[in-house]
């Protein structure tokens, strides 16, 4: 085994939409022992939701079930950054 198991993994936004429609998020939370993510990736997978891609509600739902973790005290900066390369 690689050690993945045991490391927390960040996952983005373009992770999770990946996983969550190719309905594969139960896998990844089942493999990956501390699935983490930010506030900022979570509100643009409901932003995506909210503009018809339902696809992604596994990938919120896992976050809402606490499967992955949303790590609010992620640095302001990173949830900026995330949060300025979403907008269009």
């Amino acid at each position: 085994m690689t050690g993945l198991e045991e490391t927390a993994v960040i996952l983005d936004a373009t992770v999770l939409s990946n996983f969550s429609i190719s309905e594969s998020i139960s896998w990844m939370t089942e493999t990956l022992t501390a699935p983490q993510t930010v506030p900022a990736v979570r509100d643009e997978l409901i932003r995506g939701i909210d503009h018809g891609y339902d696809s992604l509600q596994p990938a919120v739902d896992a976050i809402l079930s606490s499967d992955i973790e949303l790590v609010e005290t992620a640095p302001t900066t990173l949830q900026q950054n995330i949060r300025r390369s979403v907008r269009v």
